[in-house]
C-alpha cells in the first residue's frame, strides 16, 4: 500500500514538472519580478527588511493554490477522473491529500529558491527566522488550498475556469496595491483580507498566525474549504442533469 502512495506521488510530481507554463508562471515569474524590481539593491548588495519579500512569497501561495491545485482538480472532475478513480469519500479525500503532498513539494522548492536568493545578494535570513517563514507560508498554502477547494464545486468548465482564475489573481493583486495605501487597523483592510487570499497569506507572514483577524480570516477559509471538500461534485458538469 505504501508503496503505491509513493508512486503515485511520484507521478503527480511529474505531471506538475510537466506544465511548463504553469511551472513558469508558478516558479519563476516571482523570481524573475523580484529581481527585476530590486536589481539595483541586488548588483550594490544594499539591505533590504525581511518582510521585502513577503509580497512575493504571498503571490506565490495564491498562484500555486490555484492553478497547481484548484484548477488541477476542477481539470479532473471535467474529465471524469474522480468519477472512476475515486469510488468512495475517503479514497477521494485520500486522493486530493496526496494531490496537495505533491503540489506542496514543488511550492516549497519555489519559496526555497526565493530565499536562498534574497539570503545570498540581499539580507542572510537567519536559520531560526527561515523556518519560521516556511511555517508561516506552509499554513498560508493549507488554507488557501482548501478555500480553492470550492472552485471545483463550481458548475463551470476548464475554459471559464482559466478565464476566472486570471480574473481572481487581477483582482488580488488590485486590492493588494490599494491596500498599502490604507492603516492596516481599519476595518475595511478587514474586509480585503477576508475577500482576498493574497493579503490574508501577506498578514500572516507580516503579524503571524496568532493575529486575531488573520486567525479568524483563516478560521473562515478552513470552515469554506472543509464544506467544499464534503459536497465536491465528481460529475463532469456536461454530464449532469
Amino acid at each position: 500500500m505504501n508503496i503505491h502512495i509513493l508512486i503515485s506521488f511520484k507521478i503527480l510530481v511529474i505531471e506538475q514538472l510537466r506544465e511548463s507554463l504553469t511551472l513558469f508562471w508558478n516558479l519563476l515569474a516571482p523570481v524573475i519580478v523580484f529581481a527585476a524590481l530590486n536589481h539595483e539593491a541586488i548588483l550594490n548588495r544594499q539591505t533590504l527588511p525581511i518582510d521585502a519579500l513577503y509580497p512575493y512569497l504571498s503571490y506565490t501561495v495564491l498562484s500555486m493554490a490555484l492553478y497547481s491545485f484548484g484548477i488541477v482538480l476542477l481539470n479532473r472532475r471535467e474529465e471524469g477522473f474522480f468519477v472512476s478513480v475515486t469510488h468512495t469519500r475517503i479514497s477521494f479525500i485520500r486522493f486530493i491529500a496526496l494531490q496537495w503532498l505533491a503540489i506542496y513539494t514543488i511550492f516549497l522548492f519555489a519559496i526555497s529558491v526565493l530565499m536562498i536568493i534574497f539570503s545570498m545578494f540581499l539580507t542572510p535570513i537567519p536559520p531560526q527566522t527561515a523556518l519560521l517563514l516556511l511555517l508561516y507560508v506552509t499554513v498560508s498554502f493549507s488554507v488557501t488550498s482548501l478555500l480553492f477547494v470550492g472552485l471545483g464545486c463550481l458548475p463551470i468548465n476548464q475554459k471559464s475556469a482559466y478565464s476566472a482564475a486570471s480574473f481572481i489573481i487581477m483582482i488580488a493583486l488590485m486590492m493588494f496595491m490599494f491596500s498599502k495605501s490604507i492603516d492596516p487597523a481599519e476595518l475595511s483592510v478587514n474586509l480585503m483580507m477576508l475577500l482576498n487570499p493574497l493579503l490574508l497569506s501577506y498578514f500572516l507572514l507580516l503579524e503571524g498566525v496568532f493575529n486575531s483577524s488573520v486567525f479568524i480570516i483563516s478560521f473562515i477559509y478552513i470552515c469554506l474549504g472543509s464544506y467544499s471538500l464534503m459536497t465536491f461534485p465528481k460529475q463532469p458538469v456536461f454530464k449532469r442533469a
